[in-house]
């Protein structure tokens, strides 16, 4: 297995993390949209067109928050086990470098101020970090 697979099985966070903003994103524009949908009464006689397009942007809404739920529930599963296997390496520098990358998603030119060291040590510790974590999680034992 390379490093990009390794890269790519820890980066389900922050594709989680993106599509679950890019959907709340969403939310907010319908929600906005639909409170600025007024049902018009002119007399005893009901325009039904305004109001059935609330009744579709609501249910789209209620889809929506369900996807929302749905997804957030996904990520907090997969970070739990992205998490724990990070967590359990044995080196402390490896933890920080790939907690702060891939969980935090911290740009590389951020890390070398946050973990006090040089940004040539943070790419040999991050390299080193994917392949302990690839040895442990990644490759069929046997």
């Amino acid at each position: 297995m390379a490093k990009k697979d390794t890269k790519r099985y820890l980066n389900q966070l922050r594709t989680y993390q993106f599509i679950i903003d890019h959907k709340l994103a969403e939310l907010y524009r319908l929600e906005t949209m639909a409170t600025k949908t007024t049902v018009a009464l002119q007399g005893d006689r009901v325009q039904t067109s305004p109001s059935d397009k609330l009744s579709e942007a609501m249910a789209k809404i209620v889809d929506l928050k369900d996807e929302i739920a749905e997804g957030y529930n996904e990520y907090i599963e997969k970070r739990r086990v992205i998490m724990g296997q990070i967590e359990s390496l044995e080196d402390d520098e490896y933890k920080k470098v790939l907690i702060l990358r891939y969980d935090e998603c911290l740009p590389f030119d951020k890390m070398p101020e946050r973990l006090s060291m040089s940004r040539r040590t943070v790419f040999r510790i991050h390299d080193k970090a994917l392949d302990a974590f690839e040895k442990e999680f990644l490759m069929p034992r046997g």
